[in-house]
């Protein structure tokens, strides 16, 4: 951790398969110098399926929002297959895996994971997962395994 880093309290470790971290990265890259996002679907109550990239609405730099038709279809293909919200992810292309004073007052899945990936070190990608809720934000340790 480098100095002047936030730090959080923190949660038991998930799982999350390699390939869908792979996805999630090469997705920021793609998308750098915006940032990327998308929704990770699982099957309840938490092991992660897949990686949705969805269009970033926002037309900013410095800023997320998943495409709202978007995210209405794909929560309602979730529902469909007995699948649930499981994370939403975005990228910071230029800043740390943490969630911004922005991404905090918008976070409006306290039931989901949020999940950020840095470019910041573009040879060492990171990516760092938290609970947000009403403020208060716990992160939750990623364990990547084979799958």
């Amino acid at each position: 951790m480098s100095h002047g880093e936030a730090t959080y309290p923190m949660a038991d470790p998930v799982d999350l398969p390699r390939s869908i971290w792979t996805q999630m990265i090469e997705h920021a890259r793609a998308e750098a110098p915006y940032e990327a996002c998308g929704l990770l679907a699982a099957n309840p109550p938490d092991r992660p399926l897949r990686y949705h990239p969805t269009r970033n609405a926002a037309g900013r730099l410095d800023w997320f929002e998943p495409d709202p038709l978007e995210l209405l279809r794909l929560t309602m293909a979730f529902d469909e297959a007995g699948e649930s919200l499981w994370g939403i992810y975005h990228s910071h292309p230029r800043s740390p895996a943490r969630p911004s004073e922005s991404d905090i007052e918008g976070a409006a899945y306290p039931e989901s994971l949020y999940l950020i990936g840095s470019l910041l070190h573009a040879d060492r990608p990171v990516l760092r997962a938290f609970r947000i809720e009403e403020g208060r934000v716990i992160e939750v340790p990623l364990r990547l395994v084979e799958g």
